[in-house]
């Protein structure tokens, strides 16, 4: 198992629940493969990849979308640390930064991923010897349409996400475990 990334849409009623008992998000995270937890997106292994193709650190509000990098610190410490909280205005300003993007985003912008090590192996893969250069050509151009289009679902899943917490006023709370 990778490291997972994880989106929870976190209203007023939720984030005061959650403040008063913050071992909730614990139970949350982990009935999360039993059942369908509203206001949550699991990105699983693509989180990483989806995050360097947004422009990762240096991606202003897309640098959010992921790893909520200007959030604040938020809820108890899990696999990989806390969780980072963006506020209402900045979920407005990261979907806002989504739906400006058009829907070729991930293919055009896939190659961000050329000789980056990230979780889940995603990224443009090796060519290997010369001598097997067309069959392992073939494989990895096959293996790259795979991933452009679950990275593009995940992505629309992703823009989805942030429309809706954006339309409700919510907080999201990005987390790795």
């Amino acid at each position: 198992m990778g490291m997972t990334g994880l989106l929870f849409a976190v209203s007023v009623k939720r984030k005061a629940m959650l403040d008063q008992e913050p071992e909730l998000l614990v139970d949350v995270i982990e009935a999360r493969r039993e059942q369908t937890i509203p206001g949550l997106l699991d990105l699983d292994q693509a989180w990483h990849a989806l995050d360097v193709i947004l422009g990762g650190a240096d991606g202003g509000e897309l640098g959010d979308a992921i790893v909520a990098r200007k959030g604040r610190h938020f809820g108890p410490n899990v696999s990989f640390g806390r969780g980072r909280l963006l506020a209402p205005k900045r979920v407005v300003a990261v979907s806002r930064a989504l739906d400006a993007l058009d829907a070729g985003f991930v293919s055009e912008h896939y190659g961000r991923l050329t000789g980056v090590e990230v979780h889940g192996g995603y990224g443009p893969k090796p060519r290997g010897p010369a001598e097997y250069a067309d069959e392992l050509g073939a494989l990895a151009n096959a293996d790259t349409l795979d991933e452009v289009e679950e990275l593009g679902k995940r992505f629309e899943l992703l823009r989805e996400f942030y429309r809706r917490a954006a339309q409700q006023g919510d907080s999201v709370l990005a987390i790795v475990v």
